[in-house]
């Protein structure tokens, strides 16, 4: 590798420049390369951050020899393809969620990553936020209480992912599904056991907004018996409410100290940060493939629930019908 890191983003729509953004906060890091199928968004996105190229191939990209590093910002159903190419040619990748379309999929990127002996990262960058990591600290040191439901909404698969990176991997989901279309546009329903010990209520549609929740879409609570915690993914809140009134206020006072010089949120940098670290130090990233794959894992489980109305043990073996199919895919 080549004293600074070179970055090729595949894909260069909305996700693009976040990732572009963020490494520019690294000096020893250079976006040298956009891919697209439109050329042109390719090339206004090269103009924006300074890239030397723009292909409309992402096979012509790495083949380039011109990168070390890409970025995958593409359509969720070309993941595996790119990432599995790119490792192939040693090239470290930086996947946006979902990670692919199939546990099977899944698979086949992390093989090909270990294979070449390159880093595999996927970008859930909710899990870098402070006030995630303060709710975790809160779970495990009892403030919330001793029994614990994991209640959210929102179609995204960022909500899966910090419902399972807060209270641990689920062992087995019921679900109900209803509409006339796809099961991963119509409502879906579903009730879970995580390992844990706690429970947790999911519910999710692409198709449906709830009245009232148009501004409040892609939501987590997590309700403890003392305390609980709840936000909207993307807003800079955390909403603490306690039947104890004087527990509230001591809560709420703890927040605020403990973000009184920082916000709740922290998006961009810290995920990108973590990747390039794994990548120059050679470590392991705190979100690998294989991580990567158990909230693929979690949908997918829950999809199998709500098609066939029986409750799903998890983990689901390569033998079983979902590891493969691609037909129900995983959702942003």
């Amino acid at each position: 590798m080549s004293s600074s890191i070179r970055i090729g983003i595949v894909g260069s729509g909305a996700r693009s420049g976040p990732h572009a953004q963020a490494y520019k906060e690294f000096g020893n890091v250079e976006v040298v390369a956009f891919c697209d199928i439109i050329e042109e968004r390719a090339a206004e996105r090269a103009k924006e951050f300074g890239a030397e190229a723009i292909y409309t191939d992402y096979r012509d990209l790495i083949n380039s020899g011109s990168v070390d590093v890409i970025s995958i910002c593409s359509a969720n159903e070309t993941h595996a393809e790119i990432a599995i190419k790119a490792a192939e040619a040693g090239i470290h990748v930086l996947c946006e969620k979902p990670m692919a379309q199939s546990l099977k999929e899944c698979d086949d990127m992390t093989t090909a990553a270990e294979k070449s002996g390159v880093k595999l990262a996927v970008n859930f960058q909710s899990r870098f936020f402070p006030r995630t990591h303060w709710i975790r600290e809160l779970i495990g040191t009892g403030q919330m209480g001793d029994a614990l439901i994991a209640k959210g909404y929102g179609w995204t698969i960022h909500v899966w992912d910090l419902a399972r990176f807060v209270m641990g991997d689920p062992i087995r989901i019921s679900a109900e599904w209803g509409g006339t279309q796809l099961v991963y546009k119509d409502p879906i329903i579903a009730t879970m056991r995580f390992g844990s010990g706690h429970i947790g209520f999911m519910q999710a549609s692409s198709r449906f907004h709830e009245p009232g929740l148009s501004e409040k879409q892609n939501c987590l609570s997590f309700i403890g018996n003392r305390l609980t915690a709840g936000f909207n993914l993307w807003s800079n809140e955390l909403i603490l409410s306690s039947v104890d009134e004087e527990y509230a206020k001591k809560m709420e006072s703890a927040k605020a100290e403990r973000f009184a010089n920082s916000s709740l949120l922290a998006p961009g940098v810290p995920d990108v940060a973590d990747f390039l670290n794994a990548v120059i130090h050679d470590k392991e990233p705190a979100i690998p493939g294989r991580e990567g794959r158990k909230s693929v894992e979690f949908v997918v489980a829950t999809y199998k629930a709500a098609l066939t109305g029986k409750p799903v043990s998890l983990p689901i073996e390569a033998s079983d019908g979902m590891y493969a199919s691609t037909e129900r895919s995983v959702s942003a």
